[in-house]
């Protein structure tokens, strides 16, 4: 049985509290998660246009007043932080260097191991404050063609469960997708002749709590199957950094631990519609707290792209640039990016490139879509990846070359 909670302090952004209509969280082997309860209301201003394109696409927030690189290392090495490394490259397209900070031990150093990272997936149901319609990630409608429920999907699905993972018709592993996917873009030193054969990322999934939030001054589109609530980015974002991840350290999240909120048929704006996705950091109690977001889409509205491949894409960019804060030579007009921009965003140079993956074998077991993944490698002209591509399904065969 789920156990409500109603939160008495005031949140960010124009947001009160109070209980709310129940939502039942995932089962699990023991108990359901508890639910907490909260009303979000945004500007007035921040309203979505019920007209305009939609466009997918996925967003980063910058570490605001972030740590240096040093501060950051020293925070992973006492564990108040998530477990990085930090080191640099010189780039082929400029011949400049590069600070970075990956999540993970280094592989380039020799002996590195595997690294699990407490992962908790915390649903997000969604309720319109006008229409009352719900948007929940923890149930499937079957009648809309759905074979599982997001958070279903989430934790037991190629993300956060091992897969076998080949490219190209080389082995690279038995690994979670994105941790499979670092073993490939670091392949000169992860494959089993290089300095480090052992070396994994890997992500322990649990489903600690399930938020349930009414959302006002949001905007409905479509209908039925196809329906999609649009919310403000910035009004969400403040609510998470200055009420709900505070609120949940009673549920185990913390500064050490990766959490990721997880919508169905949800998306932000913010400069236009839609964001399906973002990661970003902030300080927590003089330590540095990552997190992520991201849809889970069922409606159809968005064409290919459809259940994991938004996770994945937001999971990756997080392992790559946990902090917002590795830099790159400028790269552009290529997938999402319609500009140049110089992050090491790995999901954003193939937005929309996705792929389906059967984790079993089982008659009639879900299939899964993954969007593939730009290696590190990409980024800064450095061929170390498997079988010489840069990235997970060999799309790309050479690094970037430099935007202007």
């Amino acid at each position: 049985m789920a156990v409500a909670f109603t939160m008495s302090a005031a949140v960010a952004a124009g947001a009160s509290t109070h209980p709310a209509g129940n939502a039942s969280g995932h089962p699990g082997p023991s108990a359901r998660p508890p639910v907490l309860h909260f009303t979000l209301t945004a500007p007035r201003s921040l309203k979505p246009s019920a007209t305009g394109p939609r466009i997918p696409r996925t967003a980063v927030l910058p570490y605001r007043h972030a740590p240096s690189r040093s501060a950051l290392a020293r925070q992973s090495l006492l564990n108040t932080t998530i477990p990085t490394f930090s080191d640099s490259v010189v780039a082929g397209q400029d011949g400049n260097t590069y600070g970075f900070t990956i999540v993970g031990q280094n592989p380039f150093a020799g002996g590195a191991g595997t690294t699990n990272i407490p992962t908790q997936v915390i649903p997000v149901v969604v309720t319109d404050g006008s229409s009352g319609h719900v948007y929940d990630p923890t149930t499937a409608n079957s009648g809309c063609g759905e074979p599982t429920s997001p958070v279903t999907g989430m934790l037991t699905g190629p993300l956060l469960t091992n897969h076998r993972w080949v490219a190209g018709g080389r082995y690279v592993g038995t690994d979670q997708y994105v941790g499979a996917s670092m073993r490939e873009e670091f392949w000169a030193e992860a494959n089993r002749s290089g300095v480090s054969p052992s070396y994994h990322v890997r992500l322990s999934g649990s489903e600690p709590a399930v938020v349930s939030v009414t959302f006002n001054g949001g905007t409905e589109v479509g209908s039925g199957c196809s329906l999609l609530e649009e919310f403000p980015m910035s009004t969400w974002d403040s609510f998470v950094q200055g009420t709900l991840i505070p609120q949940l350290a009673g549920f185990g999240v913390s500064s050490a631990t990766f959490p990721f909120f997880l919508f169905k048929n949800v998306v932000f704006t913010g400069g236009g519609c839609c964001i399906l996705g973002y990661h970003s950091a902030f300080n927590s109690g003089g330590n540095s707290q990552t997190y992520g977001n991201g849809d889970y889409v069922t409606d159809g509205e968005f064409g290919g792209i459809s259940d994991l491949a938004v996770p994945s894409h937001e999971i990756s960019e997080w392992a790559n640039d946990p902090f917002v804060n590795n830099p790159t030579p400028a790269w552009g007009h290529i997938g999402q990016v319609s500009g140049c921009q110089g992050n090491l965003e790995t999901g954003d140079p193939l937005t929309g490139t996705d792929f389906a993956v059967r984790p079993t074998k089982v008659l009639g077991g879900p299939t899964y879509h993954l969007q593939e993944l730009a290696f590190f490698g990409w980024f800064y002209d450095d061929n170390i990846g498997v079988n010489g591509w840069f990235s997970t399904r060999g799309t790309f065969t050479s690094g970037a070359t430099l935007c202007s």
